[in-house]
């Protein structure tokens, strides 16, 4: 959360605000509770738009039970699917696709590698965006605004990732292990 708040992010919050130290274990209900807790709440603070991570990966229980929710896909207007490498995301989209939550894009880790996105584009027809591109106020306002009026095409391409660009934005954003704060 701090990692977030520092970038910029407001309001931020976490499954511990709804009262839980973890989702795991707690059950579809329960995450179900979590879930619409937090999107009330970004909702009540005046959020038009809200990012909201659901992480584990789409085969983790939780998450599983979470994202095939009608309340779901009530709540959510559009996916990026942040996968390691070229196969996990083709995994990732071909299971999302099947229960209509195709993603509007990719990202993650392979996004530092060009040939992972290529490998990932040329699988799955999804672009994939990397930290350089999300990273720009222009795309984050483009996407904003498609998003407030419920469009999901017509966003600029993504630029081909730049490995030293995307490792070097890593590494900014890692935490200090010292402090366990953004360096």
């Amino acid at each position: 959360m701090w990692l977030l708040g520092d970038a910029g992010a407001y309001p931020v919050y976490d499954f511990t605000w709804a009262g839980l130290p973890s989702t795991f274990r707690a059950g579809p209900d329960e995450v179900r509770r979590v879930f619409t807790t937090l999107h009330d709440r970004l909702t009540e603070d005046g959020c038009e738009v809200a990012v909201i991570e659901v992480a584990d990966g789409i085969f983790q229980q939780e998450t599983s039970e979470l994202v095939t929710d009608p309340v779901f896909a009530e709540r959510v207007d559009a996916v990026v699917f942040a996968a390691y490498d070229a196969l996990g995301a083709a995994a990732g989209v071909e299971w999302l696709g099947q229960h209509d939550l195709a993603p509007l894009a990719l990202s993650g880790v392979m996004s530092s590698s060009p040939l992972a996105t290529r490998e990932a584009e040329a699988a799955t027809g999804c672009e994939v965006w990397g930290l350089s591109y999300l990273e720009d106020p222009a795309v984050a306002l483009e996407l904003c605004s498609r998003l407030r009026t419920g469009r999901r095409t017509g966003t600029p391409p993504a630029p081909t990732p730049e490995p030293d660009r995307e490792l070097a934005l890593a590494r900014h954003s890692a935490p200090d292990a010292e402090q366990g704060r953004p360096s």
